[in-house]
């Protein structure tokens, strides 16, 4: 994997004792990669079933949920999350020991996304994916700037 332009790791005391990461960032930075360098079992939304994005978006806050109240959960899970207050969101359900946000230049994401291209795939349609760089990008920048 190549290495983002930034990376940005909160260590979250309260969850010190817990072996669980969250990784945010746009589509195309890097996030599930990362998530299974560093934990075998990692919970991405391209692994949930077809479904519209609320039917996905409400089994993906299930499955965090319980990583969230399992004390061996031992797993990384990928969001993206481009405000505090989305992850806050999701510190609340799976409550990781620490959060990663990769800033992966949005350049470089549309590349990877155009690259990697996963026709046919249910909810990520490639369209899709580069608007939501976009849009992650926008919503980062008007919190972070």
């Amino acid at each position: 994997m190549e290495t983002p332009h930034q990376v940005i790791t909160i260590e979250h005391p309260e969850n010190a004792h817990r072996n669980v990461t969250l990784i945010c960032g746009p589509p195309g930075a890097g996030k599930t990669t990362l998530a299974l360098q560093l934990h075998p079992q990692a919970l991405d939304i391209g692994d949930l079933p077809p479904g519209t994005a609320r039917q996905r978006s409400k089994i993906y806050a299930r499955k965090a949920w319980r990583i969230g109240n399992n004390p061996h959960a031992n797993t990384a899970v990928t969001r993206g999350a481009p405000t505090e207050a989305e992850r806050a969101r999701q510190r609340e359900l799976c409550k990781p020991a620490r959060t990663v946000i990769m800033l992966t230049p949005a350049d470089e994401c549309h590349r990877r996304v155009t690259q990697r291209n996963r026709p046919g795939d249910p909810g990520r349609e490639l369209a899709d994916q580069h608007d939501t760089i976009d849009t992650w990008w926008t919503a980062w920048q008007a919190e972070n700037t």
